[in-house]
């Protein structure tokens, strides 16, 4: 992926840098790329590095998008403080 100021290729990205910018440990990182489900770029048998604008995007498929339904929570409704619309008996006392 190229610099869009100077047209030249970005930097390709080291273990650390990828970790810091995931805010994850190095280790997570070594352990996602032994799976492959990071994407990278293996130079040799021991060194990896990956692309900025891959990583982006690899983010943003897993982004979690925000929905406007209520959900479920362990069986109780999240829009509803009401004991019928979670479908549960109320309290007595």
């Amino acid at each position: 992926m190229a610099d869009e100021r100077s047209g030249e290729p970005a930097a390709l990205l080291t273990y650390r840098a990828v970790a810091e910018r995931l805010g994850v440990p190095v280790g997570t990182i070594h352990y996602w790329v032994s799976r492959h489900e990071i994407p990278h770029v293996r130079l040799g048998p021991r060194s990896v590095r990956f692309r900025p604008g891959e990583i982006e995007r690899w983010l943003d498929e897993r982004a979690v998008r925000a929905s406007g339904e209520a959900t479920l929570h362990q069986g109780r409704a999240t829009d509803s403080g009401t004991a019928a619309a979670a479908g549960t008996r109320p309290h007595r006392k």
